[in-house]
């Protein structure tokens, strides 16, 4: 036993008890990989302190065999180790499933290597100050193998570096130890690979010396979360949120956000938050019985707005977090419960009951102001499903939406009554005016879509319910009909004389009274 192979067995010992106290930090998965590689490591040290202290050529041989129960795993295990380290979640499994069949395939060749030489064309020892040094000339797989292995060794300092470029100014002391402990056994690879180790001795696994504790020290120290510099934007990410000062002005905010708001930087500190978007104005934070709905963002996205209070120990306030709920998903869906609810799906109007909630809604605010509804169908439209089908009269119906809606006043509400019937509201327009638009439509049905309709008009009058107003309309478009379609009759209201005694008359009494009560437009 000599001084080197005597540090390597108290090496592998270390590493042993790291990878045992990694195996029981459960919380996070780099600790599974960090365990995994640490073994791996203690094998490594522990085969070659056997291989150095080897007195022939067989047990030499044995123990480099020992040595590849490790060594063909350490890049594998290091790379998911800072892998799961950048990322904060476990690597893929495709990722892991490639990592570790190519470390089983380089054991198996290693193992097997007396059958085709891939590994090792030839192998032989020599002793000098009672070490027993290997003298190997390389097959093909070992230079896939050497190639494999300084990638992973790259790609696993680049990862640390990263970490290290993106970690807060108070976090990256861990991080800086962290990268030179995934260093030192690169470069100690390096320095066996171009022939700089004192005696020809492999220096990789001294490289896990000072590995094993930096890593264990970086990782454990302050157990994962509260330690790993991107730790506060996993936090913080999953709020998408940001902090303010009592001017709201920009105190800190997360990667997640500058997402929502490209121009976010470090530049934007104490900026006002309005600065961001003319949507979050400083009326946005005051309190809300529901969070405000925001379209944020390019393409835009909807969110919540959360504001909280910061409060000192004294219980001052101090400023506020904002969080912002993406729930486009959810305002989405509720847009289409919406659009089902209240819209007729052949028109694309509004259905039954919407208009006539617009209705009752207006006789309820404006009780005094004007209003007159218009309530029509289309002249024969019952033989047009019978010739020509219900294809065809469904594709009129849809047709004359539009076309209709197009001409009608910006204050007008729009509505499918039921079949071909129809109901529009004309809220400021007295029975004159509602005639002229409903003359209108029909000049514009009858060329356009080669129709014409009929069409009942009433005005609303205190006196009368929402029932009896549609009943009045309903009895204005019986008498445009009665007078032979494609025109407008209005239902005037009578002093002192009750709608429902009017619609209760026969349509002889009716229209016997016709130039006395009833006003017609044709």
């Amino acid at each position: 036993m000599t001084l080197y192979s005597g540090l390597l067995l108290g090496s592998s010992l270390v590493l042993l008890l790291l990878a045992l106290f990694a195996s029981q930090q459960r919380q996070h998965s780099v600790a599974g990989w960090f365990a995994w590689l640490m073994s791996a490591a203690a094998i490594y040290c522990f085969g070659y302190a056997m291989e150095l202290a080897s007195s022939n050529s067989q047990a030499v041989h044995l123990w480099l065999h020992v040595q590849y129960l490790g060594i063909a795993f350490i890049p594998a295990f290091i790379l998911l180790t800072s892998l799961s380290y950048q990322r904060q979640a476990a690597p893929p499994t495709w990722l892991v499933t490639l990592l570790l069949g190519m470390g089983t395939l380089t054991l198996a060749l290693q193992w097997s290597n007396d059958l085709h030489h891939l590994f090792y064309h030839a192998q032989h020892e020599r002793w000098r100050d009672g070490n027993a040094i290997s003298q190997l000339t390389f097959g093909p797989w070992y230079y896939v193998h050497l190639i494999v292995t300084n990638m992973a060794l790259l790609i696993s300092c680049i990862l640390f570096f990263r970490v290290w470029c993106a970690a807060e100014r108070y976090y990256r002391t861990p991080s800086l130890i962290i990268l030179i402990g995934a260093m030192a056994p690169w470069m100690c690879y390096l320095l066996y690979l171009f022939e700089l180790s004192p005696q020809g001795i492999d220096l990789s696994p001294f490289g896990f010396i000072i590995t094993g504790p930096l890593f264990a020290w970086g990782l454990f120290r302050y157990r994962f979360i509260n330690l790993l510099p991107i730790a506060r934007e996993q936090v913080l990410d999953g709020l998408k949120d940001m902090v303010l000062d009592n001017r709201q002005r920009i105190v800190d905010f997360n990667a997640r956000a500058r997402m929502i708001f490209p121009q976010l930087s470090h530049h934007a500190m104490g900026r006002r938050l309005d600065d961001l978007s003319p949507l979050l104005s400083p009326t946005l934070l005051s309190r809300h019985e529901t969070p405000p709905l925001l379209a944020l963002g390019q393409p835009a996205r909807w969110f919540e707005a959360h504001p909280h209070p910061l409060q000192n120990r004294w219980q001052q306030d101090i400023g506020m977090t904002l969080l912002l709920q993406d729930v486009t998903e959810r305002y989405q869906l509720q847009q289409q419960l919406k659009q089902f609810a209240e819209i007729d799906a052949l028109t694309g109007l509004l259905n039954r009951r919407m208009i006539l909630q617009h209705l009752a809604l207006w006789l309820q605010a404006t009780p005094v102001r004007p209003l007159s509804v218009l309530l029509f169908d289309i002249d024969n439209f019952k033989q047009l499903n019978d010739s020509r089908g219900h294809l065809v009269g469904d594709e009129m119906l849809a047709a004359l939406a539009p076309a209709l809606h197009a001409h009608l006043p910006q204050q007008a509400w729009f509505g499918r009554y039921g079949g071909d019937e129809f109901l529009i509201l004309l809220p400021e327009l007295n029975e004159s005016a509602a005639l002229a638009v409903a003359n209108q439509l029909n000049h514009i049905s009858q060329p356009l879509l080669a129709i014409s309709l009929s069409i009942g008009v009433a005005q609303w009058h205190p006196a009368l319910s929402q029932n009896e107003l549609l009943h009045c309309a309903d009895q204005a478009l019986y008498l445009a009909k009665q007078q032979g379609r494609a025109q407008a009759a209005a239902f005037s209201w009578l002093e002192n004389q009750p709608c429902t005694t009017l619609v209760k008359s026969s349509a002889v009494e009716i229209n016997g009274r016709m130039e006395s009560e009833l006003l017609l437009n044709s």
